[in-house]
């Protein structure tokens, strides 16, 4: 609790407020509960499993309305884990699931959350950001906050970029070529160069933390080797609303080198197959997850809401 506390007045923080536009005059709460075990051992997990049974963690960070007016909630989820391995990018992101598979594998399951998220929506009048676990079958609802809500928009895409140099998973955004910065210094060197080659900067961190929130924040893009959809740092990035932003978040095979200002590919075998440096161009779509090492060509006319489902 101290150290939650004490939290609000670190220098972070205090970038963090002045970047979001959040008064210092306000503080923080910490919330004490009883945790429930999501990271109890599944039996397996198929379709037609036993509910009754099934322990997993899950968070739906915000809501997307599409073209039409209609709400879909976004998410992770994984089985036999706790919040943390969400969140904290504790975990390989592959290991995910999204919350949509919950129709297929734990229906019951699925109705329930939607009816909790609806009567949450009602009370609240806004949408709810959700964090769960269910201990064998048994559904706690952890945290319930007003969410993100964001809108189907047309997006930047690559004209014929050729096949990814790896892929991760996309968080937000549509293509972006950014120059390559491993830290805060980085980025304010690179956000002073000018060229077509680029669109702006491009952090690129092994596994993102809450403390390197203002340092993604401060750029134009981000690929991180890990983290997932409902991690810290794809939370925050939802939360910008006043520019666009590009995220590719779990590149698998992707290794981060800060201190050398340098990251590789590897393939299954841990054998590097490209690589690249501080001041480079990554080019990376924040719809499909790929990336691309070196610069790309943009279409002209960008392709409208439903191009990527297509």
């Amino acid at each position: 609790m101290r150290a939650v506390l004490a939290g609000w007045s670190t220098q972070r923080a205090r970038r963090y407020r002045a970047i979001k536009g959040i008064s210092d005059r306000w503080h923080t709460a910490v919330i004490v509960q009883h945790m429930a075990s999501g990271n109890r051992r599944n039996a397996e997990v198929c379709e037609g499993m036993d509910e009754t049974r099934c322990s997993l963690t899950g968070v739906i960070p915000h809501t997307m309305v599409t073209r039409f007016g209609m709400r879909r909630l976004t998410g992770d989820i994984k089985f036999s884990a706790s919040g943390d391995d969400l969140v904290g990018g504790l975990t390989a992101a592959d290991s995910f699931e999204p919350i949509e598979r919950l129709r297929t594998l734990t229906p019951m399951l699925e109705r329930r959350l939607d009816h909790i998220g609806t009567r949450i929506r009602m009370l609240q009048g806004t949408d709810v950001e959700l964090e769960f676990t269910v201990e064998r079958g048994v559904l706690s609802i952890l945290q319930a906050r007003t969410a993100t809500t964001a809108r189907e928009e047309d997006l930047a895409a690559f004209d014929e970029p050729g096949d990814p140099a790896g892929a991760g998973i996309g968080i937000r955004g549509g293509a972006f070529r950014g120059r390559v910065a491993f830290d805060e210094a980085d980025v304010a060197e690179l956000a002073r160069m000018r060229g077509d080659d680029a669109d702006g900067v491009l952090v690129v961190l092994e596994n993102p933390t809450p403390d390197e929130i203002p340092l993604i924040l401060s750029a134009g893009g981000l690929l991180a080797a890990r983290g997932g959809s409902t991690s810290h740092a794809a939370v925050a990035i939802h939360g910008i609303q006043d520019r666009p932003f590009s995220a590719v978040l779990g590149a698998t095979g992707l290794r981060v080198d800060g201190q050398a200002r340098s990251a590789a590919f590897v393939d299954a075998e841990g054998r590097e197959v490209s690589r690249f440096r501080k001041g480079e161009v990554v080019s990376i779509d924040g719809r499909t997850g790929s990336i691309w090492i070196g610069g790309r060509s943009l279409l002209k006319t960008p392709p409208g809401p439903d191009s990527a489902a297509s």
